[in-house]
């Protein structure tokens, strides 16, 4: 499995694979993410694309007060490629908190060449988390 650690200015190596992401962060992937990801890969595989989890890390202990972690980054990547990934991709968190939700949807899709984002109901996103899954449509 490639894993991809992405900063606030990075430029993607990789950007050539054709992604279908799972997006969130994946505290203990837990029975609802799992089926999230499973929906992933079901999704990578008709279409022919890399199946990818862009997931999120950061240097502080807990992202936010209500993102605690469970797993740790190292556990977390060892059941993504358990279940089949292909590829992670580590945002900074801190990086890319202050994108506002259209920035952060154009780094996704401009950038790092996700066709198809795959997000649970409350994944939220951007400055002040004001996207949601809706706003990746």
């Amino acid at each position: 499995m490639q894993i991809i650690k992405y900063q606030d200015s990075d430029e993607i190596e990789y950007a050539a694979a054709t992604r279908v992401a799972a997006l969130g962060f994946f505290d203990g992937v837990h029975a609802g993410h799992r089926q999230l990801l499973k929906t992933t890969l079901a999704e990578a595989k008709e279409r022919g694309f890399a199946p990818t989890v862009v997931t999120f890390y950061s240097e502080n202990e807990n992202i936010t007060p209500s993102a605690k972690r469970i797993y740790t980054t190292e556990t977390k990547l060892r059941i993504f490629a358990s279940l089949g990934f292909e590829q992670v991709i580590l945002l900074d968190f801190d990086g890319v908190s202050h994108l506002a939700p259209s920035e952060f949807v154009e780094l996704l899709f401009e950038k790092l060449n996700v066709r198809v984002a795959v997000a649970g109901y409350n994944f939220r996103f951007g400055k002040g988390a004001r996207g949601n899954a809706e706003t990746l449509n």
